[in-house]
C-alpha cells in the first residue's frame, strides 16, 4: 500500500481518520534509565501509598472543597483584606477572587465572594452598574436674558498659538464675547475678559450666576463673581451661588457654541420653534436678570489685574504695526486678512 508519505507495511493501519498515521509523536521520549523521570514517579508512589492527592501538593484544590474547610471567619477575612486593596470599589467578584488567588494561594468560590461583598460592599454593585456613568441628560432651564453666564476656553487652534476663550449666555444662547488670547490657561486673563464683559453691558450690572469648569483658571472668576454678588446682590448667597462650577460634560450651553462659533452669524440666526425645550424660543421676553454693581469697582479690579496677559507683543511693538495698518487704509475682513498681514510684513 502506498501513498504520498511513503510506503507502509501490510500490518499497518491506515486509515483516513488516523491523525498520526506514521506513529511518530511530537516531543521524544525520555530515556530508559530516565533518572529525573525516575525519581518523580517514586515521589508519586509515595504519594499513593500515603493516599495524598496530586491536586493538594500543587495547590490545585478545588474553590468548592476550599471553601467548605476554611472557617467562616478566616474566609471573610480573606475577602475583607482584598477589599480594603479595592478602595474605589470598581473591582467586581471575579477579580476580588484572582485577587485573593494571587496573593494568598486560597480559591474561593466566586458565589462567597459574591454573598461577602453584598454584605460589606454593597455600594460598589451600584458604582460598577453599566449605565452608572452615562451622562442623565435634562432640559436646560433660565429666568431670561443674563440668569447665566457660561465661559469655557476652545483649544483647538491652541497648536498655532491662537487659544480661544468666551462667554455665552444660557437664556438667549447667543455669545456674549470670543476672544483669541496668548493663553487661556491664565487666571488674570480669564478674570480681566470677565469683567469687561460686565464693562461691556453698561458697566453697571453682572449676571445672577457664572458656569464654568473647574480648572485652574477659572478659580478667579469664582472669588470676584462670589465677592461681587455679597457686596451688591440682594440673593442669600448661602442659598444662591453667584458661580458654580461644572464637569465639561454637564456645561451643555457652552460645549454646544463651539460647534458653531461665527458670532456675528450666530447671534443673528432665528432660534427654531421647540416646544420641548424649557428656554426661550425668540430673542424676545423673559426676565433680565443683570444685577446692578458699582462701574468704578470694575474699573478698579481690571486697574489690578491688567490686560497684560491678553496681549501678544509688547506695547511698543503693537503701536508701531497699528500705524503701518492705519497707513493701507483698508477695511479688514475675513476675504482680505491675509492679503493685509502680507502687505504690513513687508513695511514693519
Amino acid at each position: 500500500m502506498t501513498s504520498d508519505s511513503g510506503d507502509l507495511d501490510d500490518n499497518s493501519v491506515y486509515s483516513p481518520t488516523n491523525n498520526n498515521p506514521t506513529g511518530i509523536n511530537g516531543h521524544k521520549c525520555s530515556p530508559k534509565n530516565d533518572e529525573h523521570l525516575n525519581e518523580l514517579l517514586r515521589e508519586k508512589h509515595l504519594l499513593t501509598e500515603h493516599n495524598i492527592e496530586m491536586r493538594y501538593v500543587l495547590s490545585l484544590t478545588g474553590s468548592g472543597k476550599t471553601t467548605k474547610l476554611l472557617t467562616a471567619p478566616v474566609k471573610c477575612q480573606l475577602v475583607l483584606d482584598q477589599l480594603a486593596k479595592n478602595p474605589t470599589a470598581l473591582q467586581g467578584p471575579s477579580t476580588i477572587k484572582e485577587g485573593i488567588l494571587y496573593n494568598t494561594g486560597v480559591n474561593l468560590t466566586w458565589d462567597y465572594i459574591h454573598s461577602e461583598m453584598c454584605l460589606h460592599d454593597p455600594d460598589g454593585f451600584a458604582i460598577r452598574e453599566p449605565n452608572v456613568k452615562r451622562v442623565k441628560w435634562k432640559p436646560l432651564v433660565a429666568v431670561g436674558p443674563h440668569n447665566e453666564w457660561s465661559g469655557h476656553g476652545h483649544d483647538k487652534l491652541s497648536k498655532i498659538r491662537f487659544p480661544i476663550w468666551g462667554m455665552r449666555d444660557k437664556w438667549s444662547r447667543q455669545w456674549l464675547g470670543l476672544w483669541v488670547i496668548p493663553n487661556n490657561c491664565l487666571k488674570e486673563a480669564i478674570a480681566y475678559l470677565y469683567l469687561s464683559l460686565i464693562k461691556k453691558y453698561g458697566g453697571t450690572f453682572m449676571p445672577e450666576q457664572s458656569t464654568t469648569d473647574c480648572g485652574s483658571e477659572t478659580t478667579m472668576i469664582f472669588g470676584l463673581a462670589t465677592a461681587l454678588c455679597q457686596i451688591f446682590s440682594d440673593l442669600p448667597i448661602e442659598q444662591f451661588l453667584a458661580h458654580q462650577f461644572l464637569k465639561s460634560v454637564h456645561n451643555i450651553t457652552i460645549e454646544r457654541g463651539w460647534l458653531h462659533f461665527l458670532v456675528d452669524q450666530l447671534n443673528s440666526h432665528v432660534i427654531k420653534k421647540n416646544k420641548d425645550t424649557l428656554l426661550s424660543s425668540s430673542m424676545y421676553g423673559g426676565e433680565n436678570c443683570l444685577k446692578p454693581v458699582d462701574v468704578d469697582i470694575i474699573d478698579s479690579l481690571m486697574e489690578v489685574i491688567g490686560d497684560e496677559t491678553l496681549q501678544f507683543v509688547t506695547p511698543e511693538y503693537a503701536e508701531h504695526a497699528k500705524e503701518i495698518f492705519d497707513g493701507l487704509n483698508v477695511e479688514l475682513t475675513f476675504h482680505n486678512i491675509w492679503s493685509v498681514f502680507q502687505a504690513m510684513c513687508n513695511l514693519m
